[in-house]
Parts: C-alpha cells; sequence; structure tokens
C-alpha cells in the first residue's frame, strides 16, 4: 500500500468513526475443534468487546462437547443473540465435508441468509481480530451493498486451469485482477445483487469440479476464493477503491503463545 492510500484509508476510517451507522450487523464464522482457540481467543473475544450487541451465527464444524458448552457460557450475558448450528458433513457431498476444500463456508453462508434478521452481514474466519466497533464496515456494506477485500495474488495465477476453462468469459475479464480474500465477506441483505452472486457461488460450488478440482492444491488454487472471484468479477467491474483495505479487522491472527 503506498502512502497516498493509506492516507485515503486514514481518512474514510477517521470519518466513519464521526457517521454512524444506524443498523445492528450479524457475524458468521465457522469451527472445527482444531480451530476452537483462534474462535473463542481471537475472534469471539474482540467481538464481544467491540460489537457487544451484535448477533452471531456460528457453525459446528466438528467441535466438542465441552467447546460447545464454553460457547454457550462465554455468549451468556451478550446483548445480542448467539446461533450454534451443526454443519451435517455427512449428508452432503464428499467435496462439502473435506474442510480444506472450504466448499463449507459457501454452504454455511447460503443456509445462514434465512435466519439473519440484521441488514447487515459478515462472514469471518476464526483468526479475525475486531479492533473497533464496525463503523466503516458498515459504511462500505451501506453503500456499495457488498464488501469483500483483495488478497495478494491475481485471479489467473491462482485457480486451477480447469475451472479457468470452464469459466473462460469471466476469466477473460478478470484473470490478471487481484483476487478477493473470501475470509472477509460483507453483504446487504436489501441488496439483491449481492444476494444473487452470493446464491450462485453456492449453487456452483455444489459441482466439485467448480470449486475443488481433481489435481487442485493450495499451489494452483485457492478452492472458494477462486470460484467467488469469478462470479464477483462477471457481475460487478471491479471491487470499489475503499473496499480494497480492511479498517476494523485484522486477519488471519496468531495466538500470543504460538
Amino acid at each position: 500500500m503506498n502512502s497516498l492510500s493509506r492516507l485515503y484509508k486514514r481518512i474514510f476510517g477517521k470519518l466513519s468513526k464521526y457517521y454512524h451507522v444506524e443498523g445492528n450487523i450479524t457475524i458468521i464464522t465457522a469451527a472445527s475443534e482444531a480451530f476452537y482457540s483462534p474462535l473463542r481467543n481471537i475472534m469471539l473475544s474482540s467481538l464481544l468487546i467491540h460489537e457487544p450487541y451484535a448477533d452471531v451465527i456460528i457453525w459446528d464444524l466438528g467441535l466438542n462437547d465441552a467447546q460447545r458448552e464454553d460457547l454457550y457460557k462465554l455468549f451468556k450475558e451478550h446483548k445480542g443473540s448467539m446461533q450454534l448450528l451443526t454443519y451435517p458433513a455427512e449428508d452432503l457431498s464428499t467435496h462439502y465435508a473435506t474442510l480444506t476444500t472450504y466448499s463449507f463456508k459457501c454452504y454455511c453462508i447460503h443456509h445462514a441468509i434465512p435466519l439473519i434478521k440484521t441488514r447487515y452481514a459478515l462472514w469471518l474466519d476464526t483468526g479475525s481480530m475486531i479492533v473497533d466497533y464496525l463503523t466503516a464496515e458498515r459504511n462500505l456494506i451501506r453503500i456499495y451493498g457488498c464488501y469483500v477485500s483483495l488478497s495478494g495474488h491475481s485471479v489467473a495465477i491462482l485457480t486451477h486451469w480447469t475451472v479457468q476453462h470452464k469459466f473462460q468469459t469471466e476469466m477473460n475479464k478478470c484473470g490478471n485482477r487481484s483476487m478477493l480474500y473470501a475470509g472477509l465477506i460483507g453483504w446487504d441483505m436489501k441488496n439483491k445483487k449481492v444476494q444473487s452472486l452470493l446464491g450462485d457461488w453456492y449453487q456452483l460450488s455444489q459441482d466439485e469440479e467448480n470449486i475443488a478440482p481433481k489435481g487442485s492444491s493450495n499451489e494452483n488454487h485457492r478452492f472458494d476464493q477462486s470460484l467467488l472471484s469469478l462470479l464477483y468479477y462477471r457481475m460487478y467491474e471491479d471491487v470499489p477503491y475503499l473496499c480494497k483495505y480492511r479498517y476494523n479487522i485484522r486477519i488471519q491472527q496468531k495466538e500470543k503463545d504460538e
């Protein structure tokens, strides 16, 4: 990020603090037993401080009984709602049950949407840390309908060749553009365009070859991010300038003792 970009980001972040956006927000996330620690100690602990009225939907990807009990205790005095939903891995296709393909994210968001009662919604991966009230994020969702930031690679570099071939029209448009970061996705529940985007993401993820094709790995493909990027650039011309940055959320945080 160059100095001018830092300035624009800082100005928008400062202005957002003085423009309070009305409306609560729903945070959606998911965790397995192995990822419970960052869920609890990074994301949820920061959420309870900075978003004490947020509604929270957590997908149980294989938590143990002690972790489930701990979650209910953690939210006992939370002013918003908390729903713990069971992910039906045994009833789904193999690629949905295989967590390393991240196909579960498409399923979880799609099936959480009917449960959301707030205007603003935000998916966060377990290692995300909220560092302040999410005013800037609400503003971006309100203005653009969809808030997604960028990862560090182009769509072409980290999309498997078979997916590129299937989505050739989209690749011609966005192959050289930055891939989206799917660990932070915000949307306006009143915006039909982004609802259509998320619906397409889920529908197309049902075909394993669209999201986790044979021969794909983290070295040549980004699974959920690759498919989401192709569909986003099909529907939108580009990521709005202000959406390319992150404001009150730090991604992929590690616990202090690691």
